[in-house]
């Protein structure tokens, strides 16, 4: 039929004009400029979703950051204490060797002990007489 119209043919064979529908008043299309309730609150939503998510990537790089900084201090701070243990390492090794020590002792008049004998206990001393053992059990 739109055919049939479109090349100014007459109607189908068996129907006549009268019998087509009557033709009804289509609602006019909605512009740009006026959208409804709906379109506008999906809108703004969407508007918050997205600043939302903006707002969040911001905060959470700044604080990668801050945390990137602190990491970098402390691993600063850690290269600063190794290299001061180190050095104290060295000049604990150069102190403890033997050359240096004797020739620190030789320095101050020292001299080796040579063969030291072990102590003895002194005899003990009891309240009855002195230089006597005390007897135990009576």
């Amino acid at each position: 039929m739109v055919a049939e119209l479109a090349y100014g043919a007459g109607p189908a064979p068996g129907r006549t004009a009268a019998s087509r529908p009557p033709l009804r008043l289509a609602p006019s299309p909605r512009t740009a400029s006026s959208p409804s309730r709906r379109e506008a609150a999906y809108a703004v939503a969407l508007g918050l979703v997205l600043g939302l998510g903006v707002v969040g990537v911001l905060v959470l790089n700044t604080l990668m950051q801050q945390q990137a900084r602190t990491i970098a201090a402390q691993q600063a701070g850690l290269s600063a204490l190794a290299l001061r243990q180190q050095t104290v390492q060295l000049q604990l090794d150069a102190l403890d060797n033997p050359r240096e020590l004797a020739r620190r002792a030789q320095a101050l008049h020292m001299r080796p002990a040579g063969l030291l004998l072990p102590l003895r206990p002194a005899p003990a001393v009891s309240a009855r007489g002195r230089g006597t053992r005390p007897t135990h059990g009576g």
